[in-house]
């Protein structure tokens, strides 16, 4: 049995023509840095398609990563994904993997070389970390954390469009701690992780009186703004949302913006979440 681990990018905000010059920067390092990595691993490196590549670190693990919309590494750290054979990874674990990477990574220089390495010279120990904590002989810090950024999240039911499927989560938060706990809960879900997207939006009003709000369309170009623009519509602050989506193998074309936003509002719907309740 074999397991997975997949980081997602944190959500910033976005500040008008700020990333433009530094995607250019950004495309061209990550160009050179693959024919870097390509040289010294050879074999064991692979282009997966769709801008999305492997290296194989050892017989049971394999790192799989992507550059999402241009911004490694200028603005922010590679995306990823563990593929473990036969060692799921616990959530717990897996958090730590990712705090260990990231602190690696610094804005504008490339580090998929150390992140490589890094894997190399862990990855003995993930397994024995895995029973560990699933034995419950280790407390780790990041869990006090998830227990204090709790929400509530509400479901929607599975709506099946052409063979694709989509379903709708939502919650209330007052916090960006507490939105990234929710992406964080919903993604490393059994039942979620094999989705092909997880579509997030929020709307935040912060201690300042001041609006955050923020998208991610993970991979479904387009369908994060479809998201915003709904709770923007429907006057909802302090407010997340997410839409998972299986591809059935049929291409939707434009409706499936459609379903994405109107799965979250049927959702949202059966709620009172309204103008800021």
């Amino acid at each position: 049995m074999g397991g997975s681990f997949e980081s997602r990018r944190p959500f910033r905000r976005v500040v008008p023509g700020e990333t433009a010059p530094r995607t250019v920067m950004s495309s061209e390092a990550f160009l050179e840095e693959l024919e870097a990595l390509q040289a010294i691993y050879g074999e064991e490196f692979t282009d997966l398609g769709g801008s999305r590549y492997a290296i194989r670190i050892t017989d049971r693990v394999t790192l799989e990563f992507w550059s999402t919309e241009g911004l490694y590494p200028a603005v922010e750290p590679p995306s990823y994904r563990i593929v473990a054979m036969s060692t799921p990874l616990t959530r717990t674990i897996s958090a730590q993997i990712d705090a260990d990477l990231r602190r690696l990574w610094c804005p504008g220089q490339v580090v998929l070389h150390d992140w490589v390495e890094w894997i190399r010279e862990h990855a003995p120990g993930f397994a024995d970390d895995n029973k560990m904590n699933s034995d419950g002989a280790i407390c780790n810090a990041s869990v006090a954390t998830d227990d204090d950024d709790h929400v509530d999240v509400v479901h929607g039911p599975v709506h099946v469009e052409r063979r694709s499927r989509f379903i709708a989560h939502a919650a209330r938060v007052t916090t960006r701690s507490q939105v990234d706990w929710v992406v964080r809960s919903l993604r490393y879900d059994s039942k979620l992780q094999t989705a092909t997207h997880n579509i997030v939006a929020y709307r935040l009003r912060l201690h300042d009186g001041s609006l955050l709000e923020n998208r991610d369309d993970d991979g479904e170009g387009g369908a994060g703004d479809c998201l915003l623009y709904l709770l923007q519509r429907m006057d909802l602050v302090n407010v997340v949302g997410v839409v998972s989506r299986w591809f059935g193998g049929v291409k939707l074309g434009p409706d499936r913006f459609r379903i994405i936003s109107n799965v979250l509002k049927e959702l949202i719907d059966s709620t009172e979440w309204r103008h800021g309740r």
